[in-house]
């Protein structure tokens, strides 16, 4: 677990190097990848909270792939509202 966690870690790190596209597909990448550890019993234990943030980081790469857009502001803040409720009931 210690090596996957480190790597985890690490991969988080470098993703501030990237542009926005890019670190969204790596997000994604990464919760392929580690996702399957918030099941195992380390996370029960709370000693998983890296693949518990990834889970939710690529929630938002997916809901963000899209820009908000709209022809007037209350549009715009419908959308906003709508992306923003789908985000709670997600995770």
């Amino acid at each position: 677990m210690r090596m996957k966690k480190t790597t985890l870690r690490e991969e988080l790190l470098k993703i501030e190097q990237l542009n926005q596209t890019d670190a969204r597909k790596k997000i994604i990448e990464l919760e392929n990848h580690h996702g399957e550890r918030r099941g195992w019993v380390w996370s029960r234990l709370d000693l998983c909270p890296l693949a518990h943030a990834i889970g939710h980081l690529s929630i938002l790469a997916k809901k963000t792939e899209q820009a908000l857009g709209g022809f007037s502001l209350e549009s715009l803040a419908a959308q906003y509202m709508e992306t923003a409720l789908s985000l709670t009931m997600q995770y």
